[in-house]
């Protein structure tokens, strides 16, 4: 109902908050692409239990508490950026980063839209197939330029 909209938004972003802090502990004990990967996990499951959920308020509330890992794994990328570009392009390599995640957020908003038009829950059944998908090719490409870091650091 949407006159509950503002304490789903609200659980949201305590999830965000919450789950970042936990996916940051995560990146610095077992490394970046776990971490990745978890909050991908958390998201995927997110969005089906939403999609399960039959509009059942606490269903939708424990699924908005835990959409807020859609946020989680921005600090753990944003370390890994610090780590894999050379210093003297930090700051090209944060801002390519800021505007590939603005055009995400940007274009994932509209399509939602759109997507919610056809089905309500369609953006939630988009999000569930591929959010894991998307986050694997991060890891990869996070993988790979960890890969030459390790073995100097060897």
């Amino acid at each position: 109902p949407l006159d509950r909209l503002g304490v789903y938004l609200a659980l949201v972003s305590v999830g965000a908050a919450g789950l970042a802090v936990a996916a940051g502990r995560l990146a610095d004990a077992i490394g970046a692409v776990p971490a990745l990967l978890s909050a991908a996990g958390v998201m995927t499951a997110a969005s089906v239990l939403m999609t399960l959920s039959g509009r059942s308020e606490p269903l939708v509330g424990l699924a908005a508490l835990l959409l807020g890992a859609t946020q989680a794994a921005n600090p753990v990328v944003a370390s890994a950026v610090e780590r894999i570009i050379p210093p003297a392009r930090a700051a090209q390599g944060y801002a390519t980063y800021q505007v590939a995640f603005a055009l995400g957020f940007g274009a994932g908003g509209t399509v939602a839209g759109f997507l919610y038009e056809a089905d309500p829950l369609l953006p939630f059944i988009a999000s569930a197939a591929l959010a894991l998908p998307v986050a694997a090719i991060v890891a990869a490409v996070l993988s790979r330029a960890n890969a030459p870091l390790v073995a100097e650091l060897s």
